[in-house]
Parts: C-alpha cells; structure tokens; sequence
C-alpha cells in the first residue's frame, strides 16, 4: 500500500521538473582601452517564471559600467567597476605629504586592478524586451557574462 501511495507523488514531482525550460546565455569580452556601448537583448515572455543574470568582470584601466533595464527602461540592477594608473614622482628625499607626516611619495607608477562580480534574480519579471547595457571608458579588462531563464511550459 505505502508503494502505490509514493507512486502518485513522484509523477507529480517530475511533472513539474519537466514542466519548466531553461535557456542561457553565456557571452565573455575582453577589452584593450576600449570605449564603447555593447547591448545584450532579451525578449521575455509571460511564461518566464524568473531570470537569473551573473556578471563577473576585472579592470585593470578605465570604467566598466553593466546595467540591466526591463522593458519600461526601469533599471532593475547594474555595477560599476574603475581602476587607474596614476603617476607617482619624488624618493625618500622629497618633503613627506602634507596630509600624511610619516609618508613619502615613491617615484615609478602605481596601478590598480578592480575585480567585481554581481547576482541578480528577478521573480515573474515584466514580459517584454529586456537589455543589458555594456558600456566601456578605455577600459583594459575583462567582463564575463551568463543569463539563465527559467519558463513554464
């Protein structure tokens, strides 16, 4: 009797396993003192049950700006990564900074490296024509996307 009454439940449980899809998108760029607007769309429709979008990105100069809009051009997330190169002059010699007493300025070049990754899931989102906006200030770095879809079937 207990092996009949699990029976029904697990056909209910992969019914409703194989009653959704999944679709995704995996894109990368890399960019070598770009400037630039790159956009990703995506059209959605009333059966999509959540979109999930990860982005992942490092910049070793310049900006990197990723927004996503839905289909009214709400902004539903984004991040923003910028590094720098800065010229640094003097030695040891020089007259410490003034805003700090114990601190000398050092003669070479500093640079920074940003390094930033962002999660975003939207439940029962907007149907429509969604996007990505990918915009570039003389950007050296790297941006990896990857956007999954869940619908009902």
């Amino acid at each position: 009797m207990k092996n009949t009454a699990l029976l029904p439940l697990f056909l209910l449980t992969q019914t409703f396993i194989f009653g959704q899809s999944r679709s995704e998108i995996q894109k990368s760029f890399t960019f070598s003192n770009n400037t630039d607007v790159e956009e990703i769309k995506l059209t959605l429709s009333s059966d999509t049950k959540d979109i999930w979008f990860h982005f992942s990105g490092k910049a070793m100069a310049g900006q990197l700006n990723v927004a996503i809009f839905d289909p009214n051009e709400k902004r539903e997330g984004g991040f923003q990564l910028e590094a720098y190169q800065k010229e640094v002059s003097g030695s040891k010699k020089d007259k410490p900074v003034e805003k700090y007493p114990h601190s000398y300025s050092i003669t070479g070049n500093s640079k920074t490296t940003a390094l930033g990754s962002m999660n975003k899931t939207v439940t029962r989102p907007i149907p429509g024509n969604w996007k990505v906006v990918i915009s570039s200030k003389k950007l050296e770095g790297e941006l990896r996307i990857k956007i999954l879809q869940t619908s009902e079937k």
